[in-house]
């Protein structure tokens, strides 16, 4: 464990190998926790909502059990949904 002294601006340095990651900071009952963060854009967000990674997960469960199929042109995708409309 390492110990620094906080400056007169409120700022601890911490050493180069941590320059340029971005953190959240939370005080705690016990202190100050520094926790790596990852910005995501906000166009991007809805990516990562818990709603989407779940249909993540279950189009990954899809391909993993081969319940997809590929096709060689737009209109062979076309004439398969047909298909299925039909049946």
């Amino acid at each position: 464990m390492a110990t620094k002294t906080i400056d007169e601006k409120g700022r601890v340095t911490l050493g180069k190998q941590f320059a340029g990651r971005e953190v959240a900071i939370e005080e705690t009952p016990e202190g100050v926790l520094l926790r790596y963060v990852v910005a995501v854009p906000a166009d991007q967000a809805w990516f990562w909502s818990e709603r989407w990674q779940k249909m993540e997960r279950e189009v990954d469960g899809h391909v993993a059990r081969g319940e997809v199929t590929t096709h060689e042109s737009p209109e062979a995708l076309a004439e398969h949904l047909e298909r299925l409309d039909e049946s």
